[in-house]
């Protein structure tokens, strides 16, 4: 059976189109790069829309069959959620539900998916407002009046949360790419994605969404430091990319955008 899935405005190789005016009346753009690193598959998928202000990266849970299926069919139900409902305010418990009823279907007429899982990271606008959900151990990044941070979905990120292992020692820990959330076609009973409000700010907002894989070869303060000090993204993910070619063994994906907003905006 061959997997059949609606096309959207879906980017599979590095692009940086011009700044547009999207629906929500922001200038926006956005850059994007994914590699399959040094593994036979890239199990990365991402979307970007800059015209609906929505972003979205899934990531297929490595070492089971069909984590490159979980992860498209994720982004893609993701998508056609968030153009249907996101102005309902927090959705994250129905989107999860709907995404999860989207793997389960698959799995009734491929049953050997029944393992796939994936993460899911996403950013979309909704009024004065970037909200962001994540699940698992991809990153979101954004510099706004504040910086937003996501946080891991790991065993080795408990351990720091429960002081057992230094924020410094996570990269290299052995549990750090053992997820203690993800997306499955099972139901999600009890299952809570970190959801985030935060505000535009006045001027440009930047953000960053990556695969682990990126997040081999940088630190967070890094990525930050990056953000701040080069406001022009084309030149920003080509200096991302370049470091990724060199150092990363996994997929790696990074979206990397910037909205213009203002105040005055009606």
């Amino acid at each position: 059976m061959t997997l059949s899935i609606p096309i959207y405005r879906i980017y599979q190789s590095m692009e940086c189109p011009k700044c547009i005016k999207s629906i929500n009346d922001l200038q926006s753009e956005s850059c994007y790069f994914s590699h399959n690193g040094r593994r036979i598959r890239n199990e990365d998928y991402y979307i970007a829309d800059d015209l609906h202000g929505i972003y979205i990266l899934t990531d297929g849970m490595g070492g089971y069959k069909g984590g490159e299926v979980a992860s498209k069919i994720a982004a893609h139900a993701c998508y056609e959620y968030l153009l249907k409902h996101r102005e309902r305010g927090n959705i994250t418990e129905d989107l999860i539900d709907f995404i999860s009823l989207k793997l389960r279907e698959m799995v009734v007429t491929q049953p050997e998916y029944r393992s796939m899982g994936t993460t899911l990271s996403c950013l979309y606008i909704q009024d004065d407002y970037i909200n962001a959900i994540n699940i698992g151990d991809s990153k979101i990044i954004i510099v706004g009046d504040t910086i937003y941070q996501s946080t891991d979905h790991t065993y080795a990120q408990q351990l720091v949360d429960c002081h057992f292992l230094q924020t410094e020692d996570y990269r290299d820990h052995p549990m750090r790419h053992i997820l203690t959330k993800c997306l499955t076609a099972k139901p999600q009973e009890g299952f809570k994605a970190d959801f985030e409000k935060i505000p535009l700010r006045s001027g440009w907002n930047t953000f960053l969404i990556c695969s682990d894989g990126v997040m081999e070869t940088f630190t967070e303060p890094e990525i930050i430091q990056l953000i701040l000090e080069e406001p022009d993204i084309k030149k920003l993910i080509q200096t991302v990319e370049q470091k990724v070619l060199k150092y990363s063994n996994d997929n790696a994906t990074a979206i990397i955008g910037k909205f213009q907003y203002s105040n005055s905006i009606n």
